[in-house]
């Protein structure tokens, strides 16, 4: 078989146009299409109806909140090290903010 540009761009004239297979395969109907778009649309919003009304009554009924006392009666244990690092590193910070406070802010001006 031959390679040549010439057959090959005739082999793609010879297919036919994609509009025409869009036009054989599927016909336009707007009615059909409103529809479709309609009851898709009623549909979603039926659903966001539904699940507002639910998050609504779970809330109102206050069994959104309900805690067992097993969660809130977790005692917390703090390492009393680590927390004393972390006062430290933030009252280094404070001191090294103020330092940076206390220098006068040199802008330049981009117009120039």
């Amino acid at each position: 078989m031959e390679f040549n540009f010439k057959t090959l761009t005739n082999r793609f004239r010879k297919t036919p146009s994609a509009d025409l297979i869009m036009q054989v395969k599927t016909p336009v109907h707007p009615n059909r299409d409103w529809k479709l778009m309609f009851i898709v649309f009623s549909l979603v919003n039926l659903v966001i109806a539904a699940s507002s009304l639910y998050f609504f009554f779970m809330v109102e009924g206050g069994a959104m909140y309900d805690l067992t006392e097993d969660a809130t009666t977790e005692s917390v244990t703090i390492d009393r090290s680590k927390l004393e690092t972390v006062i430290r590193t933030y009252g280094e910070r404070e001191s090294q903010l103020e330092i940076l406070k206390q220098r006068p802010v040199i802008t330049t001006d981009p117009s120039l």
